[in-house]
């Protein structure tokens, strides 16, 4: 339940900067040093209001509709990334790994979770993913965006631990009257990461009330890390012992081995690594349905009923490269990680034989998330005098997904296929004989017996 709308004293710096969301450059500051009578400007609707919070003059940056149109952007992460003051910490998809492809903002590199998210004044339903928190920015589509306010001060005192970097306040279009379709498409210089995307906004107004309606789709291709000189790693400064062959070490003697062809290992071991910087995606890719509604009604002078009704769905997808395994790659339940026995009958040697191998054979490890989202908000507010107002609201959100991950091995089964562990029945033919050499060392039926898809579900919920 919210309660009666919060107002802050930002000045005539803050005002200035109000006032040029539609007429000044993109992205324009307000100056330390303006100067002016104070004025209150809502940025925040989650307290009560206090007049006797301070009235110094806060830094404050406004972006209008008319820069984020000209900017040509799609998400509100690509329109928050122009600004200098938000730092790289938060995730997103410029980072490879980042959790679940989601966008989260993060000023000052203080942390996503330091940074309060607002949409039209009140929180945003959070994303979990992956071990990552916080408001997935696109869970807020840009085509209906009207202006974006950051008050780049830390603003704990009044909001809390979550706004010491400070706030970004969205805020949704409304009084509308008519019909905006819009789209476009776009691509990387290198031919690549081709980009879409198409929305369409209905409202209509008048002095009884508003309502604007809303849909948006677009995509992002992700990019090959292999596809960039750059970030291909030829110099050598991320290569990796486990490579597609294998490398054996005969714990007996100290001889390494590579695996050969017909499952040998025979061939002495002549240093070769693999490279990881190939196989990944250097930019995830994503897809993003949006449908919204807000809406008010004014009953009369003092009394306005207002909604609004937010969801998305966002999948993302992500390539690693294929699971390594072996002596170096431990778990709590094989603290040894992964050998060749002495028993087994194409270990030549008679020697435990420790081995790092990429597994190439399963492929390579994939991640697609399928992720929705939505928020609920119901009140009324109005005016008692010149001075005072209310407002009284419910908010209900969701944030509920699955998360897969393809082509990761099961380390026990794999135990079983090399000797360590015996075969149940049923186990594919070979179980126990299996030496890992060569890119080629599993049977069709023993990938099938050895390769399984993760998955995990998480909600996230808010009322």
């Amino acid at each position: 339940m919210n309660g009666f709308t919060k107002t802050m004293l930002l000045g005539a710096t803050a005002m200035g900067a109000f006032a040029a969301a539609f007429t000044t450059p993109a992205f324009a500051q307000g100056a330390p040093g303006a100067t002016g009578s104070d004025d209150k400007v809502v940025v925040t609707g989650s307290r009560i209001r206090r007049p006797s919070d301070a009235t110094a003059k806060a830094p404050l940056t406004v972006i209008g509709a008319k820069q984020i149109e000209q900017t040509r952007t799609v998400t509100l992460e690509q329109i928050l990334n122009k600004l200098p003051e938000f730092g790289s910490q938060g995730a997103n998809d410029q980072n490879s790994i980042a959790p679940g492809g989601a966008s989260f903002t993060d000023l000052r590199n203080l942390g996503p979770k330091r940074t309060l998210v607002l949409v039209n004044g009140k929180r945003m339903t959070s994303t979990f993913v992956l071990g990552a928190q916080g408001v997935d920015l696109n869970n807020i589509p840009a085509s209906m965006i009207d202006r974006v306010e950051v008050l780049r001060d830390g603003a704990s005192p009044i909001y809390g631990a979550d706004a010491i970097g400070g706030v970004v306040n969205v805020i949704l279009r409304k009084n509308l009257n008519g019909l905006e379709i819009d789209g476009g498409v776009g691509m990387a210089d290198d031919g690549d990461r081709q980009t879409y995307d198409i929305s369409a906004l209905w409202g209509a107004s008048s002095e009884n009330g508003s309502i604007t309606i809303g849909a948006q789709y677009n995509g992002e291709d992700p990019v090959i890390q292999g596809d960039r000189p750059w970030a291909s790693d030829e110099n050598g400064s991320t290569f990796s012992s486990a490579i597609p062959e294998g490398r054996f070490t005969d714990t007996g003697t100290g001889n390494r081995y590579t695996g050969g062809p017909g499952g040998t290992i025979v061939t002495p071991y002549a240093g070769q690594f693999f490279n990881l910087g190939k196989e990944p995606y250097l930019v995830q890719g994503r897809e993003r349905l949006s449908l919204n509604v807000l809406g008010e009604y004014n009953v009369n002078s003092n009394l306005v009923v207002f909604g609004e009704a937010l969801y998305t769905n966002r999948k993302s997808r992500q390539r690693l490269n294929p699971m390594p395994v072996g002596d170096i790659y431990n778990t709590a339940k094989w603290p040894n990680g992964l050998t060749i026995p002495a028993t087994n009958p194409n270990n030549p040697y008679g020697n435990v034989l420790g081995v790092r191998k990429r597994m190439f054979e399963l492929g390579d490890r994939k991640y697609h998330d399928d992720i929705d989202t939505y928020q609920v908000r119901v009140g009324l507010k109005g005016d008692l005098s010149e001075k005072w107002d209310w407002e009284i609201g419910a908010t209900t959100g969701e944030s509920s997904g699955t998360y897969f991950t393809d082509n990761v091995p099961i380390l026990t089964r794999l135990q079983q296929l090399v000797g360590n562990v015996a075969c149940p029945p049923g186990a594919p033919a070979g179980c126990g004989s299996v030496n890992l050499a060569g890119t080629n060392s599993l049977t069709p039926a023993q990938i099938a017996y050895v390769k399984y898809q993760a998955n995990r579900d998480a909600t996230y919920g808010q009322d």
